[in-house]
């Protein structure tokens, strides 16, 4: 029955993060409002107030809906059926969400059409000075380098105090440092383009961009690394160091989370401050390439794009290598579904599985 509460509060708290993060898009960022881009004095009207309140009233209906679905969870039954509806829930989160931005998105952008609200479309500009400082204010790859030390040295320990486990953890602690210092690399490498017509406050939204996401990127390797060496304490220890560390363990999870959302919700509010200090927001007319809330423009040479919220940074779909990653990711998410229902599936239905 742990594992049905446990499951169950994981999928109730995905539905309300899921609410959460895509309802910050029906708030205004770059004159983007649900991805489209509208003037100025147009993000405060009566008829784009509405439309962004029911968006962000529609998702958290959805997520009180999938989250009661989910309560058939915490009924008794064999471990197949449970995690067999953990991930329908769980796939029906992700999918209803996905309809629902893209529903939105369309009304949104039928309104603009409507009021006729279509802004002019200005030319790309390079900023040069911007191009050569675009790095300024990146957290060094220095940060990363104590992170490889605990990295090796959380395999030297593993080594002596759980051989068994050496392979598979060793694999994992590498794998998220190496993932850590590529994002850092792409952090790094990220092209810039001018977004307003003022080029100090280009500058000061680049260095803050630049700035977040690399502590980020540096801090991640600690964080994980300790998520990795913490269960096996747990499992090497009793009584209650053993209660102690699931209960830390579960803690540092959820505070991983807020930290991170503290931090790009941060940046967002202070990108923000820096807009409004300037008349508008240059807008080349990027609209047309995230229809359908990802980033799709075989015309740009770019990979790796901003988010159009002012907090992540996006895959454009459009070039091979986006298209690679994007087949890449849902490869990923499948196959963690069938790893983890194959083995439950044998357990329940076929003798002798073990």
């Amino acid at each position: 029955m742990t594992l049905n509460l446990i499951l169950f509060i994981t999928l109730v708290f995905v539905n309300a993060t899921m609410a959460f993060t895509l309802g910050i898009a029906a708030k205004p960022h770059k004159q983007v409002i649900i991805e489209n881009t509208l003037p100025k004095d147009k993000l405060t009207d009566p008829a784009v107030h509405t439309l962004a309140k029911e968006y962000r009233w529609r998702l958290w209906q959805l997520a009180g809906l999938v989250s009661l679905f989910s309560i058939s969870l915490l009924f008794p039954q064999r471990e197949s059926v449970l995690m067999t509806l953990f991930w329908l829930s769980l796939l029906l989160t992700l999918g209803l969400s996905y309809a629902l931005e893209i529903r939105y998105i369309r009304k949104m952008h039928a309104l603009k059409v409507a009021r006729g609200w279509q802004l002019p479309v200005a030319p790309i500009m390079v900023d040069t000075k911007l191009v050569q400082n675009k790095n300024r204010k990146l957290v060094s790859f220095i940060w990363l380098l104590p992170s490889l030390v605990l990295t090796l040295g959380y395999l030297w320990w593993l080594a002596r105090h759980d051989p068994d486990s050496l392979a598979p953890l060793s694999l994992a602690a590498i794998s998220l440092w190496l993932f850590s210092w590529a994002m850092w690399l792409v952090i790094k490498h990220l092209p810039v383009r001018p977004v307003t017509k003022e080029a100090l406050i280009n500058q000061q939204f680049n260095d803050l961009t630049k700035h977040t996401w690399s502590i980020m990127m540096v801090g991640m390797p600690y964080f994980l690394l300790f998520l990795l060496w913490l269960p096996q304490v747990m499992m090497n220890t009793t009584g209650i160091v053993s209660t102690l560390s699931s209960v830390v363990f579960g803690l540092l999870i959820v505070a991983g989370f807020i930290l991170t959302f503290w931090l790009l919700l941060r940046l967002r509010k202070r990108q923000d401050q820096l807009l409004n200090q300037v008349p508008d927001y240059r807008y080349t007319g990027e609209d047309e390439y995230w229809r359908f809330g990802m980033y799709i423009n075989p015309q740009d040479s770019r990979i790796m794009v901003p988010d159009r919220v002012g907090m992540n940074i996006g895959i454009n779909l459009g070039r091979p290598a986006g298209k690679v990653f994007g087949i890449a990711s849902l490869v990923l998410i499948f196959g963690l579904m069938i790893g983890t229902l194959i083995p439950v599936y044998r357990m329940d239905f076929v003798k002798d599985a073990s």
